[in-house]
């Protein structure tokens, strides 16, 4: 049994507004990419097309994988094809950029340093009790 999807939920609202979002990111990450090819090495305009491309490429990534499950599920190859393709340049492209320098770098360690430092600190009731 063929599922006839798009003619089912292509027109509706929620579809229209989530096709619209996905479109937008992608033109966004497009944009990004390139003013990353062409800026040079080490400068501020890299340094923010990197920042934008490593933030888009995980949320698109997810974006086409699931619209592959869907056009697999709805029997749509060529859908499958295309969608199977950006999936893999978005991996492809997160794997190049993943050593750029860009605002995500360290963030991790800070985050955990910051914690430590809040859970490990003694609180101002617990320091004068011992004295």
């Amino acid at each position: 049994m063929i599922i006839d999807y798009w003619t089912r939920f292509g027109s509706s609202p929620l579809w229209v507004g989530i096709s619209f979002a996905i479109t937008m990111a992608m033109f966004t990450y497009l944009t990004a990419k390139i003013d990353w090819r062409m800026s040079v090495e080490g400068s501020h305009r890299e340094y923010m097309a990197s920042t934008i491309m490593k933030t888009l490429c995980l949320p698109l990534f997810g974006a086409f994988v699931f619209d592959v499950a869907l056009d697999v599920f709805t029997q749509q190859w060529l859908g499958v094809l295309i969608d199977g393709y950006l999936a893999y340049t978005m991996h492809r492209d997160w794997q190049h950029i993943k050593d750029n320098d860009d605002w995500w770098k360290g963030r991790g360690t800070k985050l955990k340093k910051k914690l430590r430092s809040m859970f490990t600190s003694s609180s101002p009731a617990t320091a004068g009790a011992g004295a």
